[in-house]
């Protein structure tokens, strides 16, 4: 193999290998999807904490009004038994009934008013619920598939380098450095070729003597301006 095709093919490895390294850090890891997830949770816990307080606030109504309806039963024994016969004591009784009355009633709403509040909040929270569920779901598929494109592009990475190293083995030694100084100075890319009488990688029109030279095959000319090496153009 002469010289030029041996680079030629070398950079053509590390293109792709380069490309690659590239298609890889742009995977998306699913970081963006998991702080979404995170929020609808957050979302979710914070909505169903706040129904299971309105419930217990209101379980605490309903056990406080049946201690107070008890209250109110007995105080009517007392004040409709007969038993009780002073006017003083049967007036008293009666305003501690209408006093349990009126406590009674008033926390009669505000249970009326937290069951309002819990039909309307248990669709919202099974909503929420169903919501970061499914975006869990979501950020589980999204991993996997991330998972195999990672798989799949470090397998092909592997072949590649083994490939290279293989190949540059078997150029000489002399030429592998200058292939990889020019390489490392020139963003990656140290063999181009010819188009329309210009180096490929800075666009700068070439002499006519540096052209020849190039379609001759295995001199190894180098641009003046960026120092990459000239390939002959596509036939």
């Amino acid at each position: 193999m002469l010289r030029m095709d041996q680079v030629a093919e070398l950079q053509a490895l590390d293109s792709r290998l380069a490309a690659l390294q590239k298609r890889r850090r742009a995977l998306d890891d699913g970081a963006g999807l998991h702080t979404t997830l995170v929020q609808a949770r957050q979302a979710w816990e914070q909505a169903r904490t706040g129904l299971h307080a309105t419930e217990v606030q209101v379980r605490t109504w309903e056990l406080e009004v049946e201690s107070l309806a008890a209250k109110r039963k007995k105080f009517e024994q007392d004040l409709y038994g007969g038993r009780i016969t002073n006017p003083k004591e049967l007036e008293s009784l009666q305003a501690e009934v209408n006093a349990l009355k009126r406590a009674i009633s008033r926390i009669e709403d505000q249970i009326l008013g937290g069951m309002e509040t819990i039909e309307r909040e248990r669709p919202e929270v099974v909503a929420l619920e169903q919501s970061a569920k499914g975006q869990d779901e979501a950020l589980a598929a999204h991993v996997e598939a991330y998972r195999q494109e990672v798989a799949a592009i470090d397998a092909e990475q592997a072949e590649l380098a083994a490939r290279r190293e293989a190949m540059a083995a078997e150029i000489d030694e002399l030429l592998l450095r200058k292939y990889e100084r020019i390489r490392a100075r020139a963003g990656g890319i140290a063999v181009v070729r010819v188009e329309h009488d210009r180096c490929g990688g800075c666009h700068v029109a070439l002499p006519e003597g540096m052209l020849v030279r190039v379609r001759e095959g295995d001199d190894l000319v180098t641009c003046e301006e960026c120092g990459r090496i000239l390939r002959p153009a596509r036939v």
